[in-house]
């Protein structure tokens, strides 16, 4: 990983306007370097301002750090400029999960399915907001979310391999 982070960081510096910000972002990201992450993802899209893979990326660097309302904004950034861009369609479907908004959840993880037939996190994940959907009201959704404490039904967790694209 590391070879691979200073290979895109000598590629970003011999040419400015290369996509190779993308993978260094992710990658940055994954390491939990999210000021680093966030930096080289704003200096992408500065570049590259339409590009729906950047808007994807700054997303989920807002979600690492707890920043559900950028990072909606941001997919939907994506989502205007790709409406079909896999990714963004699972992230929104995250965010709204989040807020116990399950019917927009559902819809986001359907329109995603779409696109992405052989990804099976998203079928997992549907299946779940589903079961969701059926059991919570927005009442106990937020009782939940109030007393809840990280562990393995924290939806970041849930829904990691939909994020992690």
């Amino acid at each position: 990983m590391a070879d691979d982070i200073r290979r895109w960081s000598d590629e970003l510096a011999r040419d400015p306007a290369s996509l190779a910000f993308l993978p260094l972002g992710e990658a940055l990201r994954r390491q939990g370097q999210l000021d680093m992450a966030r930096r080289v993802a704003l200096r992408g899209l500065e570049r590259h301002p339409h590009h729906p893979d950047a808007h994807d990326l700054m997303a989920r660097i807002h979600v690492d750090g707890g920043e559900l309302q950028p990072a909606f904004d941001e997919w939907d950034m994506a989502l205007r400029i790709a409406p079909d861009h896999t990714g963004s369609l699972k992230g929104m479907a995250f965010v709204c999960y989040q807020q116990g908004r399950f019917a927009e959840s559902e819809e986001y993880l359907r329109r995603a399915a779409l696109g992405e037939t052989s990804d099976a996190g998203i079928g997992a994940a549907l299946d779940t907001v589903r079961r969701s959907s059926a059991t919570m009201s927005a009442a106990d959704v937020a009782a939940a979310e109030a007393a809840a404490a990280p562990d393995a039904s924290d939806p970041r967790l849930l829904f990691l391999p939909v994020l992690e694209g």
